[in-house]
């Protein structure tokens, strides 16, 4: 049995089709973070909480990334200036956390994180011992959602968004004794004499193959499969 040119241009033709038009993926952007003192288990103490709010009683979390020098991107205490909207580059990225340190250092410490503008439920939540890297998903049924308010925990370290997966591979957060650096207030990003709490955190981004690429690379390989067939018999 020979398969024929014409009936092979004609699969390739009907795969592009059925693949459809690429479009390309818009990048996901992280919009919020809040982090918030745990038990061993990642549930909220209430003891300590900052979030990228501005402009209320809850303490600013300051943020810089290594992609801007290590610049404060939400300074001050208003609803704009101290927000956050970051579009995520595909491949590293890379971030630093800055808090004005209470008079407690409990154990455990919580990141949740919240994407294209969803700033009630967590893409993704996180939790650390105080001054470790062993951070594990955070799937807590009582986290915070971005206004301290009650939420679950995300349960996972990986957010799926607009054609792009965003997972945590480095989460830290160490007590003011630790890096004796004062850049931030409470409510300014300006020192006050108080040694901070820093922490990183880093994202690695990658697209997500659309299901028409997929087909697309499947009717090569059959395409080929059968050309190859069809010259041996």
């Amino acid at each position: 049995m020979k398969v024929s040119r014409s009936v092979l241009v004609g699969a390739a033709v009907a795969g592009a089709w059925l693949a459809g038009p690429g479009t390309a993926a818009a990048q996901p952007t992280l919009t919020g973070l809040i982090l918030f003192s745990t038990t061993n288990t990642g549930a909220s103490t209430g003891t300590n909480v900052w979030n990228t709010l501005g402009a209320e009683p809850i303490p600013n979390l300051y943020v810089s990334s290594s992609a801007n020098g290590d610049v404060i991107m939400n300074p001050g205490n208003t609803a704009v200036s101290t927000a956050i909207n970051v579009p995520l580059a595909s491949g590293t990225n890379q971030f630093s956390l800055y808090a004005d340190s209470p008079t407690n250092t409990p154990a455990f410490y919580g990141l949740n994180l919240f994407f294209d503008g969803n700033n009630t439920t967590p893409g993704i939540s996180v939790f650390v011992p105080l001054n470790s890297s062993s951070f594990v998903a955070n799937g807590s049924p009582t986290t915070l959602a971005l206004d301290g308010s009650p939420t679950p925990g995300a349960g996972t370290l990986s957010f799926t968004g607009d054609g792009f997966t965003a997972t945590l591979t480095n989460y830290t957060w160490s007590a003011p004794t630790v890096n004796n650096l004062d850049r931030v207030s409470p409510f300014d990003n300006v020192p006050n004499g108080n040694n901070d709490f820093v922490g990183t955190f880093t994202l690695e981004v990658s697209p997500v193959p659309e299901p028409g690429s997929l087909l697309l690379g499947g009717f090569g390989l059959l395409l080929s499969l059968a050309y190859r067939g069809g010259r041996r018999w």
